[in-house]
Order: C-alpha cells, then structure tokens, then sequence
C-alpha cells in the first residue's frame, strides 16, 4: 500500500481546488511520505524529498526569473513528490520560469485555482500516510518473520529466494562480488532494487 500524488489529488478536500496539472508526469508513481507548506524561497535545503509542498507563492514575490526558474530547479533536486501553487493571492498565473523550470525537471506543478485551506489539506493526509507507514512497518515485520523462520528451518539459497520472490511481489536474485547469478532467476542485477548482504568473508 502507498500513496501517491494522484491518491492526494483525488481526495474530496482537493474538490474546490480547480485543479491543473501544469507539469510532470506518471503521478501515480510519485510517492508521497509527507506533506508540507511553506511560503519561505529558500525551503529546497529543509526537505527530505518525497514531500508535496504547498505554497500560495508569497516568499517569490518580487523575484526575477531565474530566481524563481532556480527555486523550481531546487525542489526536484531535493526530489519532492510535487508542488503545489495556489493561483490567486499572490499570482494570477503560475510564472513562465517557474513552469519551464518544472517542465525541463519533470517536476509534478500542480496549479490550484480555487482556495483550499491547506490546513484541511494537511489535516486529512497526514493521518493516511502514518497509516501508509504502519501497513509498511507491518508488512516488513511479517516478511522478516518468515525469512528468519527460513533461515532456523535450514532453507538453501534457491528456497530463499523463492520466498524472497513471494514477499517482494517479484522476482529476486542473489549474485556474488563477480556479479554472478548465485541463486534466483529471471533477474539482472542492473535492474530494480539492489542490497548488498554482508557474508563474513566480504559482500555480494
């Protein structure tokens, strides 16, 4: 289970935004960890990515383009899920730079014509995505569970992955500091998610 920026989008509460989606692409694979709001210029550096932030533009007020082209360029450098610029109070459109500088990063801008309190927003997501992250937690503890219960029964390598490949949801492979395919199959080590295991004697 996760949640994504097309999830937050999709919620009631963002029903009066008058949504346009400006910038960036395949939204239901940004994954959202957290939401934020902000109206400071330099907040990029406070980040930890995989935030939605929601600003109504107050901190860019007065600034040139490549400032705000620069702005841009910092938030999907920190790697946020989206941002979020409310239309109205600060500006009526959303700037040129702001959105060529999206656009070139493939950066998610989302445009809200209508005023929605970003409190309410925050309000309703927060709580969703701790129970996002307890699903997780949950998930890793009964995956754990049964490796280690794998491993206690005497299980070789092949077996492993075999249950490897059933908790991951895919396949799954064990290759060695040559990078050769020790166990698994259907896999290259180029590819998805890597983990280095340490063995005592070195790593593969």
């Amino acid at each position: 289970m996760s949640f994504s920026v097309t999830d937050l989008l999709a919620l009631p509460v963002m029903d009066d935004a008058r949504i346009e989606i400006l910038a960036g692409h395949d939204l239901d694979a940004r994954q959202v960890r957290w939401i934020h709001t902000s109206e400071i210029y330099d907040i990029a550096p406070l980040l930890q990515g995989g935030e939605v932030l929601m600003t109504t533009g107050l901190g860019l007020v007065g600034n040139t383009p490549d400032v705000l082209a620069e702005y841009v360029r910092a938030l999907a450098r920190r790697e946020v899920a989206a941002l979020f610029l409310e239309l109205g109070r600060t500006f009526p459109t959303v700037p040129a730079a702001m959105l060529a500088a999206a656009q070139d990063a493939d950066l998610p801008l989302v445009a809200l014509h209508g005023v929605v309190p970003f409190i309410q927003v925050t309000e309703i997501v927060l709580p969703l995505l701790l129970e996002v992250e307890r699903g997780q937690l949950a998930r890793t503890r009964m995956a754990t569970q049964e490796l280690h219960g794998a491993l206690l029964a005497g299980a070789g390598l092949s077996a492993l992955m075999m249950l490897t490949e059933k908790l991951c949801g895919g396949p799954a492979g064990l290759f060695d500091a040559q990078r050769t395919l020790v166990a698994g199959s259907g896999v290259e080590l180029d590819g998805g998610v890597r983990q280095h295991v340490s063995t005592g004697t070195g790593s593969a």
